[in-house]
């Protein structure tokens, strides 16, 4: 390949690229590996990401006939990168566990590594070969994908996450009042960069048909897009360092998210006060259901409902809706929320780890069916958001 396909400005661009890539990931990989389930997956997505972008670099220069065993691991890692970010987005954050089925979304990947297996075992000169082919750039050495299978699969794909992404993070993320500008942000900047990963088999399209590979606008774009990417993660020290700027002073920030006395006790959930004296009928029946809300812990599940303490207790609906409301003048529901938020006050002066947790998560492990069910109820009960009274635990 000659020079002229490879402009100095665009390996200037590219070797700078993939040292801040480098270093950005090594940086997150050391302050969060450890932490959480959240700092792994990051961690391993991070490290995909420069390791993509550095087959990229040796595919656009023509250096996979000196490292030709990095041929074929880009769409690899592309396959990879998708539903990890998803997963990310969706589970990562709020600090959940993998459930198994949640492996299914590298189906494609396996697929991917099964019909290169062939290609995978080879030795140097034997990829070296098959590289000068013309079947090579058209993905046609593979054991039972046809031509451009694999374009049109990362592009599938790629497509199919972005829809559910939309769907299951982006749109509730925007509704939701109780999620931070902090996890809003990180929300959309990875959801756009979903979106950027269209470029690479766009990119191998334009290389097949032309036959030409360096000199396409795409790769330039792309190669733009991920330092943006890369720059946006070194403009967040938060995120990489897990860590608020060591130059503010742990004072300065204390005092910065702390509450006055005044609203301090607005952050304490009031108990539940009897607004008149019951029967001695009433008062039996209302022991039944608080011992039932202290013992059972049922509420907690998303499908709790009236007849399940009615089953349990052996009482009617009316029986109970009348006791709560001739009791403490409240609703069945507003009842269980008030347990729900009771519950959650106890852990979160409890457990440093669910103060990790976003609203989405919380709401989730309390029974909410959102993080805005959450918040609204959370609101009413202690005059404050999730967010506020975490962040006041943390300082105090």
């Amino acid at each position: 390949m000659d020079s002229s396909t490879n402009p100095s400005l665009i390996t200037f661009i590219y070797v700078s690229m993939l040292c801040a890539t480098f270093l950005a990931t090594s940086v997150f990989v050391f302050f969060n590996w450890k932490k959480n389930l959240f700092g792994k997956m990051m961690s391993i997505c991070l490290i995909l990401i420069s390791y993509g972008l550095f087959t990229s670099y040796n595919a656009a220069q023509g250096f996979f006939v000196y490292l030709p065993h990095l041929a074929r691991t880009g769409y690899l890692v592309l396959l990879t990168i998708t539903p990890l970010l998803f997963l990310i987005l969706k589970k990562g954050i709020p600090n959940q566990s993998l459930r198994l089925v949640d492996f299914l979304h590298f189906a494609p990947t396996l697929l991917y590594f099964i019909n290169y297996f062939s290609f995978f075992v080879l030795s140097g000169q034997e990829k070296i070969a098959l590289l000068t082919e013309g079947g090579f750039i058209t993905f046609d050495e593979g054991w039972f994908f046809p031509k451009y299978f694999v374009v049109i699969l990362s592009l599938g794909q790629i497509a199919f996450y972005i829809g559910l992404t939309l769907y299951l993070v982006v749109i509730p993320s925007r509704r939701s009042a109780s999620i931070g500008s902090d996890e809003r942000k990180f929300i959309y900047v990875f959801f756009f960069y979903l979106i950027l990963l269209f470029i690479p088999p766009l990119t191998s399209i334009y290389a097949g048909i032309s036959g030409k590979f360096g000199t396409s606008p795409m790769v330039l774009t792309y190669m733009v897009s991920q330092t943006i990417f890369f720059l946006i993660l070194w403009g967040q020290p938060e995120f990489i360092y897990s860590k608020k700027l060591k130059s503010i002073p742990n004072s300065v920030q204390k005092a910065e998210t702390s509450f006055t006395s005044n609203q301090r006790e607005k952050l304490i959930l009031s108990p539940l006060k009897l607004s008149k004296e019951l029967s001695s009928q009433d008062m039996k029946f209302l022991i039944k259901v608080l011992n039932f809300f202290e013992r059972e812990k049922l509420y907690l599940a998303e499908d709790f409902s009236q007849e399940i303490i009615c089953s349990s207790l052996k009482l009617s609906p009316f029986q109970i809706r009348k006791v709560l409301k001739t009791a403490y003048s409240i609703s069945f529901n507003d009842f269980v929320n008030y347990q729900r938020i009771k519950f959650l006050v106890h852990m979160l002066e409890t457990s440093a780890t669910w103060r990790n947790y976003t609203s989405a998560s919380l709401a989730r492990s309390i029974g909410f069916k959102s993080s805005n069910s959450l918040y609204i109820s959370f609101k009413k009960y202690l005059n404050t958001t999730p967010k506020e009274f975490i962040d006041q635990l943390k300082y105090d």
